[in-house]
């Protein structure tokens, strides 16, 4: 349905109410796909932004995660927001 930002409330709200969930590893990884695809869809002038939440959602993952079965995918999330990121700050 690409609701990506209606995704992440929704997925934060659920770490909120239920932190000990079996599904948190899970629940972070997609919030950063969520956050990604969030700021890919995005205008130009909000992508930094986004872009900086997505990594700033990987973070928070590998912290608690750094073994995951998602790692790969949410390194590969990790990295593309940060090649838009220089793109976006090496026009501006």
């Amino acid at each position: 349905m690409e609701k990506y930002r209606s995704a992440v409330i929704l997925f934060n709200t659920t770490l909120e109410e239920f932190p000990d969930t079996d599904f948190k590893e899970e629940v972070l990884y997609l919030i950063i796909r969520s956050n990604f695809l969030f700021a890919s869809n995005s205008i130009e002038t909000k992508k930094e932004e986004r872009y900086d939440n997505t990594i700033k959602s990987y973070y928070t993952f590998v912290d608690q995660f750094d073994s995951s079965k998602f790692l790969k995918s949410a390194e590969s999330y990790f990295k593309s927001s940060q090649k838009e990121l220089d793109k976006i700050r090496n026009v501006n």
